[in-house]
């Protein structure tokens, strides 16, 4: 079967939306901002060459779909199974009501009082979705929602379920995801972006484009590639360094620019708001993922290197690898009492190396405010070692 592209496309501002409240699968309609939000999403989408345009039959999603099917000569289909989930008593209620009123959870599902549960969205929307995919294949189809369904959507993509995606969140109307599929495996190639908010998404040019029986079709470049999509981009060398070692190998990550950038984006968006000073990354892949995020953060990067191949004073620590010891040094002058510090490594495993770096800033009197990590080996227990600071991993295995 040829690969369908699907667009998922969240609706506009709707007046719920506004008022912060949840509109469930009650027919909140756009606001004058959400209109104008339609337009420009619609717009953005102008050059992508949609064969069908599909949406929920909430008015929300049926007025942005009209926007967009404007702009194509085709009209909208509607599909009542991808409404929005039904929230059942906590429709009308503000975000802070269900707060106070209901166990809430933002990074699982909550099935609200009367409300549906997860098993009953997944199916109805993933049969809505198969649906559509089975009748066009090798399409690329434009299909208006919701927040709340294209999130259980992604997350089953992605194999995630019964967790939710949780590096980002489908917040901002007319988001767009795409994903790409045989009707067997989904792929997600990027996830809930929604650039055209503040300037043009796709500027001509952005999108390769191949004929196919006379016509152009749509590939889209991954802008972001989901935490699933970056571990199949690592691979595993089994005996390395030592016998009975199962190596993860990054290098076949790193060499593909798209996946390398998300890998950093995604830890970005894990630490950014904590007032960073200055990023530590540990010889010799920490360096890799530290310096490139000090970049991006605008702050100063202080390499951890093995003994002996710092030119200057050092402190030092001997600390425990998975597979044997080494020593760590810094520079004595590297950071400054009281700097808010970020260390960064690839990998997570029993924790020796970060906790030899945490010793080294401890012995600058830096204050730790986080660690990144790619990837954690969680059947390595280094979380338990690490208690009481921030982690932050894109990867587990």
């Amino acid at each position: 079967m040829s690969e369908t592209t699907l667009y998922l496309v969240r609706h506009g501002e709707s007046e719920a939306n506004a008022a912060k409240r949840y509109a469930g699968q009650s027919d909140s309609p756009l606001t004058e901002r959400g209109r104008r939000q339609a337009e420009t999403v619609a717009e953005a989408l102008a050059r992508v060459p949609f064969d069908r345009v599909v949406s929920s039959d909430l008015s929300r999603a049926h007025d942005t779909a009209e926007a967009i099917a404007r702009r194509h000569g085709v009209p909208v289909e509607t599909i009542t199974a991808l409404r929005e989930i039904d929230v059942g008593e906590a429709a009308g209620l503000s975000i802070e009501d269900t707060r106070e009123r209901f166990d809430w959870g933002p990074r699982r599902f909550v099935q609200w009082p009367g409300g549906e549960s997860l098993e009953a969205v997944r199916d109805r929307a993933v049969a809505a979705i198969e649906q559509v995919v089975s009748a066009s294949p090798g399409a690329t189809v434009c299909v208006v929602g919701h927040g709340g369904v294209t999130r259980i959507l992604v997350s089953h993509f992605l194999g995630l379920l019964p967790e939710l995606y949780r590096h980002h969140s489908p917040t901002e109307n007319t988001n767009v995801t795409v994903v790409r599929t045989d009707g067997r495996t989904y792929r997600v190639e990027s996830l809930f972006e929604a650039p055209h908010l503040e300037r043009p998404p796709f500027p001509r040019g952005a999108h390769a484009r191949a004929r196919r029986h006379g016509r152009r079709r749509h590939i889209v470049p991954a802008v972001k590639t989901a935490a699933a999509d970056l571990a199949s981009k690592i691979r595993d060398i089994p005996d390395f360094p030592k016998p009975g070692i199962l190596f993860k190998d990054i290098t076949t990550l790193l060499k593909e620019g798209p996946a390398f950038k998300a890998a950093i984006d995604g830890l970005i968006d894990q630490v950014r708001d904590k007032k960073i000073d200055i990023v530590v990354g540990m010889e010799s892949r920490g360096l890799i993922f530290g310096a490139p995020m000090a970049y991006a953060l605008g702050v100063g990067f202080v390499p951890v290197r093995k003994l002996g191949k710092l030119p200057s004073e050092v402190v030092s620590v001997e600390y425990d690898l998975e597979y044997g010891s080494a020593t760590l040094e810094m520079h004595k002058d590297a950071i400054q009492p009281g700097q808010r510090v970020l260390i960064v490594d690839d990998l997570l495993a029993t924790g020796g190396t970060v906790a030899g770096t945490i010793e080294l800033v401890k012995q600058l009197d830096g204050e730790i405010v986080g660690l990144a990590f790619l990837v954690e080996l969680t059947f390595l227990k280094g979380r338990d070692r690490l208690a009481g600071y921030d982690i932050a991993t894109l990867i587990s295995y």
